[in-house]
This record gives C-alpha cells, structure tokens and sequence, in this order.
C-alpha cells in the first residue's frame, strides 16, 4: 500500500506558539513528560485509493476515435482521453491501465474493477443513480455525421431521416424525444458502428458526440459533419457510488485547467484531426434546450 504523507510534527527540541502577539519558544526543558506537539492541520492523504497497488485502472469504451484510438486496450496509443488518463496516473506516481468496458455497462455502474472511467460520459440525474461524477473536463455538443455532399440545417430536414446513434447515449435520447424521425434509430455499441451505418447507406444520418464526429470526418473524405447540436454538457469521470478518489481526481482536472494541460491535449488530440473548427459547423435549432 502506498503511504499516505504524515503531518508534520513539532519535536521535543521546540515548539513555536503566539501569545499576546508575541513568540514563545519553548525548550525540550520546559516541556517535561512532553514528546512533541501535532500541527493543527491534520494530515491529508494525496494518494488514490486504487483497487490495485500502484495502478491507475481507467474504463473506456472503445473504439472512440479522437479519445481513445484503437479498438482493444493493448493497441492504444493516443487521443484526448487516453493523454488524460495518463497525465492523472503520472501525477499520483501510478501506472495506467486500461479496460474496455461497454458504454451501457459504465452508466450502469459496472466498471468491471476500474477506479474510474473516461468514457465521453456526461452527468445526467439518472446516471447519478449508479454511478458518482467529478467536475467536468471538455465541452461537447451532438454532431451530425453524413454522407459527403448531404446538407441537415433544421428539424423538419432532421425527422425525415433515417439515424444511427450510440445505444444509451444522450444523442439517443435526443433522437426519441426532439428530432423524432420518421426513418427510424439505429442504436448500435459505438460511434465507429454508428458512423458505419452512415456510410454503408444503411441509414441516413448519425447523431454521435461532436468531437468524435469532427475526428472520423477528418479521417474519411466520405463523411463530413453537416450540423451540430448545442447542449450545456461537459464530460465528467465517472466513479464507482462512494469512491474516496472523487475529491482528488475533482483537484487535479481543475489543475490541469489551470496550467493549460486540458487545452493542450485538446489542440494535439481533437482540435488539430478535425474536419473543420467545432464553431464552424452549423447549428440545428431545437425549441427545447438541451442539456447533455
């Protein structure tokens, strides 16, 4: 077990105190039958509590291009997520491991023994049934993946299709509730899946997270990102109900915000592979807000 950084603690030699607005040192003499004196701050343990010695393991659900790339932990080697887990395992001195996990399986609950997942998850109340949620880290929006060529601008466009999404997305749900398309929904394990659908022709549209939308259209000139819908949503870790590491992992994203580390690894891993600027894609209005 790693262990957790002491208090530090006055010695017999002296202990300073203020008294009157003035120092008092007191001398291993004056302090008789007294070893020595705790500081007032208690000690605060700044190691993960992980459900392996040393090691970080971080749920994913792969594919996720942009995020995590490749289809099986072995074969990673890059994206937005994937950088971050890394930077989080270096900073608590532990070494990454990744699972994959389905992302149905990860709102449920079921990490499969991960300490923690980064799966594009976005607090909702009902996902807060099963499973807890530190601050946010990126902001993202629905994007409409099609066919090279094709155009989707407002609802009425939008309901006339045919869609693909990830099954137990907040996209899904978008497609059920607002869009409501005649065409059908195809929820399928995946945004690689679902942006298959769209290019085999088998439905029209798909309705996947925005920065993996942009990434795939980036690497596909048969695909391009025809719209996008807004929402209020960030992505969040997700715990298991009454991890301890919520608070620390919560610190060092907001460190992370603060020293730039977040918008480098936006700018190298999403940002510089998509197929145009996030605020250059055009926005479907919908009457009702949307919050991912």
């Amino acid at each position: 077990m790693r262990v957790p950084i002491a208090a530090r603690v006055c010695t017999s030699v002296h202990c300073v105190f203020t008294s009157h607005n003035a120092l008092v040192l007191l001398t291993a003499a004056a302090l008789v039958g007294v070893s020595g004196c705790s500081t007032a701050r208690d000690a605060v343990s700044t190691d993960l509590q992980t459900n392996r010695d040393g090691v970080l393991m971080v749920a994913a659900s792969l594919p996720s291009p942009g995020f995590w790339n490749h289809a099986t932990p072995d074969a990673l080697d890059g994206g937005f997520e994937w950088a971050l887990a890394a930077e989080l395992a270096e900073r608590f001195d532990l070494t990454l491991e990744v699972v994959d996990v389905a992302f149905t399986d990860i709102i449920a609950g079921d990490l499969q023994g991960a300490d923690l997942a980064l799966a594009q998850i976005v607090p909702t109340p009902e996902r807060q049934e099963s499973v807890a949620f530190a601050g946010g880290y990126l902001a993202s929006d629905f994007g409409v993946l099609v066919r090279d060529g094709e155009t989707v601008r407002d609802l009425a466009t939008a309901r006339r299709l045919s869609w693909s999404t990830v099954e137990g997305s907040q996209e899904q749900g978008v497609l059920i509730d607002i869009v409501r398309p005649i065409g059908g929904i195809e929820a399928v394990s995946d945004e690689v899946d679902a942006a298959d659908l769209v290019r085999s022709g088998v439905v029209d549209a798909a309705l996947i997270d925005l920065p993996s939308a942009l990434v795939i259209a980036g690497a596909d000139e048969a695909l391009t990102v025809a719209s996008r819908i807004q929402t209020e949503g960030r992505y969040a870790p997700a715990f298991p109900i009454g991890s301890a590491n919520i608070e620390l992992i919560d610190a060092a994203l907001r460190a992370f915000e603060a020293d730039g580390t977040l918008a480098r690894l936006e700018q190298t891993w999403l940002e510089a592979v998509y197929e145009r600027p996030a605020g250059a894609v055009p926005v479907i209005v919908t009457k009702q807000a949307v919050i991912n």
